[in-house]
């Protein structure tokens, strides 16, 4: 694995001392892939695999993230094993535009409304774990892991799914716009028009 640099770690492990869980929202932002092997120094990451990695050819990959630390769960069930690992004082990472949402709600998101995946609002919702945007970013002088600052929802919200999916919301789109040159953009994003299958609260 190529060696990484910390930025903000500090974050993650005062996090990670509440034992109540940290979950870490993102974007396909650099390298994903660098980013939760980078968070697996700090205990096992557990995540969901999108359709991309679905197929049999990327069973290398799977294995490779692995072998690292790092579990993709598939299925209906997948977020109800993060949710565990979560309430276990685990870690977790998600990214916000990714295509393995199940349910879906709309957010103001870089200029427009997009339906975007509920799952990472919903498990802050139930588990009340810490919620850090974190991206992975090249730089000159190589790959840096970056933590933020636990984020909440506004202060006249409720910690509910629905306050959790804006706060989350915003928070991804500021990674976004900080590297916007080292986002590769899932194409199937420019098509989440379809209604929420799930009503959040």
């Amino acid at each position: 694995m190529p060696n990484l640099s910390f930025e903000g770690r500090r974050h993650l492990e005062d996090a990670l001392d509440r034992k109540r869980g940290v979950l870490c929202v993102s974007a396909h932002l650099g390298s994903i892939e660098l980013g939760a092997a980078g968070m697996a120094r700090f205990g096992r990451v557990h995540s969901v695999a999108g359709i991309q990695l679905h197929g049999p050819w990327t069973l290398s990959v799977r294995s490779r993230l692995h072998a690292w630390g790092v579990d993709l769960y598939q299925g209906p069930w997948s977020y109800r094993r993060m949710e565990r690992a979560l309430r276990n004082g685990g870690l977790a990472a998600l990214p916000l535009d990714g295509d393995q949402a199940l349910a879906r709600r709309p957010a103001p998101f870089l200029g427009t409304q997009l339906h975007l995946p509920l799952g990472p609002a919903w498990l802050a919702a139930r588990t009340g774990a810490a919620v850090l945007p974190t991206a992975c970013l090249l730089t000159e002088s190589g790959w840096n892991l970056i933590f933020h600052p636990p984020i909440k929802p506004d202060e006249s919200s409720e910690s509910s799914a629905a306050a959790w999916h804006l706060a989350i919301a915003r928070a991804v789109e500021g990674l976004i716009l900080a590297a916007p040159d080292q986002w590769v953009l899932p194409s199937p994003l420019i098509d989440y028009s379809f209604t929420s299958l799930a009503d959040s609260g």
